[in-house]
């Protein structure tokens, strides 16, 4: 499991941080030596990644954001194109996994959604599996593409106060690349990366609804 800290990266897909080790010395940086990267990381695995914060939006607000799938590619860094087949949408009322204790109804909701990540001059499609349960959880799963052998994101919702906007957020993903390259790579990048996109849908529940201090 990656360690949490409070540095956030930024929407940038320039080459700097712990990435930039890598491509030290080369004459052109946007091209890597597998054989180095292999030489200086170990091997591949599965790459786990929890965070919790508390934001200061409402757990509607929240979800409105994190399940506007097709939204993605204007704010998200690295994501260069979502869309939802809208096909493949079948909702229904059911008794909340979240919230079994108290037996509440939500709108549970699958859907379909095709995906593509970029980095420079590389591009990647694969097909995404997406839950909701309105307004507490949205789980992300790709079901086939060339980059990830599996792939699974979860945002969970709890609101925190009746009086004031605030939600507690808790954030998980856990992936594995079918790519060497990538898998050595994500070792390197992983905490930045993921730091990055937490950041992106905070940045972007600022810009639908404010600052909030």
């Amino acid at each position: 499991m990656v360690a949490i800290n409070n540095r956030f990266g930024s929407k940038s897909t320039s080459i700097n941080g712990p990435l930039s080790r890598l491509f030290s010395g080369s004459r052109n940086p946007r091209f890597l030596d597998l054989g180095s990267i292999a030489s200086k990381l170990g091997p591949s695995s599965r790459i786990e990644y929890n965070k919790d914060a508390i934001l200061k939006y409402t757990q509607i607000e929240l979800f409105q954001v994190v399940s506007d799938v097709n939204q993605y590619h204007k704010f998200l860094p690295w994501c260069t194109h979502s869309q939802i087949f809208e096909n493949t949408r079948k909702s229904q009322n059911i008794v909340s996994t979240i919230r079994q204790a108290n037996k509440a109804t939500v709108e549970y909701t699958e859907v379909e959604a095709e995906m593509e990540v970029g980095f420079q001059s590389v591009a990647e499609k694969y097909v995404s599996f997406v839950t909701m349960e309105k307004p507490w959880m949205v789980n992300a799963k790709a079901l086939d593409g060339s980059i990830f052998k599996e792939l699974n994101s979860t945002w969970t919702l709890i609101p925190q106060c009746l009086d004031t906007p605030k939600t507690l957020v808790k954030f998980h993903v856990d992936f594995e690349f079918k790519s060497p390259l990538y898998a050595a790579l994500s070792q390197v990048a992983m905490e930045s990366v993921c730091q990055t996109m937490f950041k992106a849908f905070n940045d972007r529940c600022i810009e639908i609804y404010g600052y909030r201090p």
